[in-house]
């Protein structure tokens, strides 16, 4: 950021709705963001409050430091706070680049399986509604494989 310091994470289209994090205004990242479209960053309601108060935040632009390069992005979305520490009394700013954009070497993924699943015959502890046509490569270290166990893979 050109002032202030915000938390940075990296996003792939569908992180928002994986999260239950509402995107309030705006969007969030999708497939049209890439290496070669115009660089975007949705922000935090904490981040918009501080730097953009009194204003909207959506089209305004970010000077924003990954660590390898700084780069002008366009503010697109602005997503609900999400507190890390449980006492904290605010949030902390964070700034959310597509993984098309820029990059990580290393990611976490996550998985939310549907509440109710095993109402439709799939075992909550199992990732066969993920995996159902077969083995899926999910990194260079971990296959999912059908029908198994959520703990075994993780």
């Amino acid at each position: 950021l050109e002032s202030g310091v915000a938390a940075m994470v990296i996003v792939q289209p569908g992180y928002f709705e994986t999260m239950k994090v509402p995107v309030v205004a705006g969007r969030g990242t999708n497939e049209f963001d890439t290496s070669r479209s115009e660089p975007v960053v949705m922000i935090s309601r904490e981040l918009a409050r501080q730097h953009f108060e009194g204003s909207s935040a959506l089209g305004r632009t970010l000077l924003v430091d990954t660590g390898v390069r700084s780069v002008r992005r366009a503010i697109v979305g602005i997503v609900d706070d999400v507190r890390s520490q449980p006492p904290d009394p605010r949030p902390l700013p964070v700034v959310y680049l597509p993984h098309s954009q820029a990059p990580a070497l290393d990611m976490a993924f996550v998985v939310r399986l549907e509440h109710g699943s095993s109402e439709r015959g799939h075992n909550r502890n199992t990732l066969t509604p993920l995996a159902a046509s077969g083995n899926h490569w999910a990194s260079r270290e971990i296959w999912l494989h059908r029908d198994a166990e959520i703990v075994q893979m993780f």
